[in-house]
């Protein structure tokens, strides 16, 4: 993966998970490391197709307080012909989506079909998130799941951790290992056999949002994470501000992405998995030099603004924040 819409990789699997989009339900092994890996069509929220009603559950947790939000031809950014709705629980919080013809690997699709606009352009932060994991664990085993194009591998080994990437893009896995000398498993997280409590810190970023499977991704996490350790899923959440703002024109809400999480979603996860929500960082552990290292074209105007959007996006009231963008602590 790469963060998602973001940086590093953002991938899934089918089977007890994967960090990559959707998987093939295959598993391969790990490149440079043993096969078992050690241890816009505008919105219309008005009447819903028999397609768009047919789901009778939820597809997280199974509840059937589930309803319609609303139905899209299409998104401004992603350019992919086929229609597609969401759907919201009334139980755990998420919104998942409904569509036909998804292919094995969203996040490839995604990123293959998106079209670049405006006048910023994407900055790798990983290097300002392995120094704040660093502050909650200092050292050990690290697993970024959908990692990607080894941009996490490559901070977090300069950080001291020992990396272990996983994805279930073939291609994406061989570019991480290739760029960072790390081990990379191939396939669904289940598939990789980690051993018990094997993992200081197990990273998530911008990656839940295409795993078929999530609650299981979340138990197998919970259970090769070390009892000291940290788990951290960074995601857009539809209770923010912006999400609230745009309704169904909100940028997260693609063709592409299983789940659009919220902060009742990662709590729900949580308890059921044995884990509490220890912290939240509002607009994630972005520092401000990689945020205004955004700019296309910098000036002391746009400089001014972003200083000043940057502070206001770390504003929260409760869930409601003034980004969807935020980094979610969670701890045994």
């Amino acid at each position: 993966m790469a963060q998602s819409s973001q940086s590093h990789g953002a991938h899934s699997d089918s089977s007890a998970s994967s960090p990559t989009t959707g998987s093939n339900g295959s598993s391969s092994p790990a490149v440079g490391a043993p096969s078992a890996a050690p241890g816009t069509a505008a919105g219309t929220p008005g009447s819903a197709s028999a397609a768009d009603l047919a789901p009778d559950h939820c597809d997280l947790c199974g509840s059937r307080e589930v309803r319609f939000l609303f139905r899209r031809a299409g998104h401004s950014t992603i350019q992919l012909a086929r229609p597609y709705s969401y759907h919201a629980c009334a139980n755990c919080g998420v919104h998942f989506l409904r569509t036909s013809g998804l292919p094995d690997d969203l996040y490839h699709e995604e990123k293959q079909a998106t079209v670049a606009q405006g006048s910023r352009r994407y900055v790798h932060w990983d290097r300002d998130i392995a120094r704040a994991l660093w502050r909650e664990v200092p050292g050990g085993r690290l697993l970024d799941f959908g990692s990607g194009y080894g941009d996490m591998l490559i901070a977090a080994k300069e950080q001291g951790y020992e990396p272990q990437g996983l994805d279930v893009s073939p291609v994406f896995a061989k570019e991480a290992h290739d760029r960072s000398g790390c081990p990379v498993f191939v396939g669904p997280l289940g598939e990789a056999h980690f051993p018990d409590a094997h993992f200081s810190v197990v990273n998530a970023h911008c990656a839940f949002e295409y795993v078929p499977n999530l609650s299981e991704v979340v138990g197998e996490v919970a259970r090769i994470l070390a009892p000291t350790g940290v788990f951290r899923i960074c995601t857009h959440t539809s209770d923010s501000f912006p999400a609230r703002l745009h309704s169904s024109e909100w940028w997260n809400y693609t063709p592409t992405r299983l789940f659009v999480l919220s902060h009742r979603t990662i709590e729900y996860l949580a308890r059921r998995h044995g884990l509490r929500v220890t912290s939240v960082v509002y607009g994630g552990e972005q520092s401000l030099a990689s945020y205004l290292a955004e700019d296309v074209e910098p000036n002391l105007y746009q400089e001014l603004r972003d200083r000043l959007l940057y502070r206001v996006k770390r504003l929260h009231w409760r869930a409601l924040s003034m980004t969807s963008c935020c980094a979610f602590y969670l701890r045994k």
